[in-house]
């Protein structure tokens, strides 16, 4: 058999190979620095006697909501809206057709112009000026008149320079004096009495009659345009263009979510320890890294006969991200507020909780036998009522245990911590 020269250094090598195969940990724990430890600022669970929070279940609800229905009969020539879409307030919702109703109020101006100009006519100014004047002028000639008549009635009496052709001249000038006053006095009676005044309110009665025949129309033409009542959101869509809108019809849904309510059913056990202005935390599952701060804002004195729970509201201010609102009715709250019987309750500053994940987390400064140093232990806790600063935490934790109230958001389980400052807060 011919003679190999690696086969005497193969037992070697299998051995180094396997000695670093059984320990590869001891090698690099050998080399890797131990992590420094994180500063953070920690503060005490404390405990305190207080009603202790019960959460409920809530729903996201609208402020309002409506149905816009159509108030007239008309055939749909506009409907620019889709489900989803934003609308303003006063905001075009359909437009129904109006050709016919336009000419309707064409018509009716004229109609209006027309009865306008006859009463013009009628109560002009002018004409009763004139006629007063008229009068005034005949009077004083038929004065003058009669008294020339007298004059020249006595004279041709007397037998003096007066001829009977002057005297019967003027007692026919008087005459004629006299009955202009007469017809000049019946001229101004009927422009200012009488007849003419029942014609000029006659006249008055047919503009008015007429104004109101145009405003009647306008009426109808505006209410044949749809439009939103406040600024919101259109949920559902009824109609299209083409379609017959009778009046009632719905032609669109439209909320107003600027501002959402919480309804919370509460059991009717809670009810005499509720009161409008009560502290309330709502968290969505939907938004796990928010908890909202908000009042309770009424309480229905009317509950459900079924479920034997009373309905209550909390108001949230509506926020907008990349243009949506970030609460949409329909979704599913937990809302925890202050309902129980005092008792003692494990309170942590609101600063020490950790969200963002599926459940609330505190990290826990915990002692390591091994470096007498501390560690951050996460802790998963629920949330219940609140005092000033603090919050109530249903978990692990147990009174003066440290928690991570600065730094905590950057974390990892079990990593090394130094506290570096105690923090205080107000109750």
């Amino acid at each position: 058999m011919k003679y190999c020269p690696v086969n005497r250094f193969l037992p070697l090598t299998v051995a180094v190979m396997a000695a670093a195969l059984l320990a590869p940990e001891t090698i690099l724990l050998a080399q890797a620095p131990a992590a420094p430890a994180s500063a953070i600022t920690a503060a005490k669970v404390i405990s305190r006697k207080m009603a202790s929070g019960r959460s409920f279940v809530g729903t996201v609800l609208p402020m309002r909501r409506s149905v816009i229905g159509s108030a007239v009969d008309g055939r749909v020539t506009e409907f620019p809206l889709r489900p989803g879409d934003r609308v303003s307030a006063d905001g075009t919702v359909a437009q129904l057709l109006t050709d016919t109703l336009e000419l309707e109020i064409t018509a009716a101006e004229g109609e209006m112009q027309l009865r306008q100009h006859a009463l013009d006519e009628l109560q002009r100014s002018g004409d009763t000026d004139i006629a007063a004047a008229r009068l005034a002028s005949t009077e004083a000639r038929n004065k003058y008149a009669e008294a020339r008549r007298k004059r020249y009635e006595d004279l041709y009496r007397q037998g003096r320079t007066v001829t009977q052709e002057e005297y019967e001249l003027a007692m026919a000038e008087s005459l004629e004096a006299r009955e202009a006053y007469r017809g000049a006095q019946a001229e101004y009676k009927s422009m200012t009495e009488g007849a003419r005044l029942d014609q000029i309110a006659q006249a008055r009665a047919r503009v008015v009659i007429a104004d109101a025949a145009i405003n009647l129309l306008k009426s109808r033409l505006a209410k044949h345009r749809l439009r939103s009542p406040f600024n919101g959101f259109v949920t559902k869509t009824y109609t299209e263009v083409g379609a017959w809108l009778s009046r009632g019809d719905p032609a669109a849904e439209i909320i107003e979510i600027d501002e959402v309510e919480i309804e919370v059913g509460v059991s009717e056990q809670y009810i005499p320890a509720l009161r409008p202005g009560m502290s309330a935390h709502v968290r969505f599952d939907g938004l796990p890294d928010r908890i909202f701060e908000q009042k309770v804002t009424s309480i229905t004195p009317q509950g459900d006969v079924n479920t034997r729970t009373f309905p209550v509201r909390i108001r949230i201010q509506n926020e907008e991200v990349n243009g949506l609102p970030l609460l949409r009715p329909g979704m599913f709250c937990s809302v925890t507020i202050a309902v129980e019987a005092e008792t003692e309750v494990l309170l942590v500053p609101k600063d020490a909780l950790v969200l963002g994940g599926r459940s609330i987390l505190v990290y826990v400064a915990v002692e390591d036998p091994q470096t007498k140093g501390y560690v951050a232990k996460p802790m998963t806790v629920a949330i219940g009522a609140g005092l000033g600063q603090y919050i109530q935490v249903l978990g692990g934790l147990s009174a003066d245990d440290l928690v991570v109230v600065g730094g905590n958001e950057r974390l990892r389980p079990n990593q090394p911590i130094r506290v570096a400052k105690m923090a205080t807060y107000q109750e």
